[in-house]
């Protein structure tokens, strides 16, 4: 269940990451002053994925509010991307695979980390450890 959180958190700090990189270095000056605000929705998502990872190895001390967070921000991605693929049709072959695996993958991301956060919360572990 860890390693497994572990490996969504990390492509997602690795998709989200870069396009923070890619919208605030991508458009130069201008563009980056523009941007910028958006630009911290990825960063932020990234960051929080790094805060999961970091305390599901006991290199940081967990933050539950983290892990909630996340749980909440998944929850949110996965309706929007429901939404989006109910709007595309769901009878395109290739549209299905191509939305609905990372839509599945996401779920269980926000999943386990809901999971872990009750943990947390309930204090059922103080800290999570390999």
């Amino acid at each position: 269940m860890k390693i497994l959180l572990t490996i969504l958190c990390a492509i997602v700090v690795l998709f989200a990451g870069g396009c923070a990189v890619i919208m605030v270095g991508g458009m130069g000056l201008s563009g980056t002053i523009m941007s910028g605000g958006f630009a911290l929705l990825p960063a932020g998502l990234a960051f929080l994925n790094v805060l999961v990872i970091g305390a599901l190895w006991g290199k940081i001390k967990a933050q539950p509010g983290a892990f909630l967070a996340l749980a909440i921000v998944d929850a949110i991605i996965v309706i929007i991307m429901l939404a989006l693929w109910a709007d595309m049709g769901l009878n395109s072959g290739s549209d299905n695979l191509l939305v609905g695996l990372p839509t599945l993958a996401i779920a269980i991301k926000g999943l386990l980390t809901f999971l872990y956060w009750r943990e947390l919360r309930t204090g059922g572990i103080d800290r999570i450890t390999p």
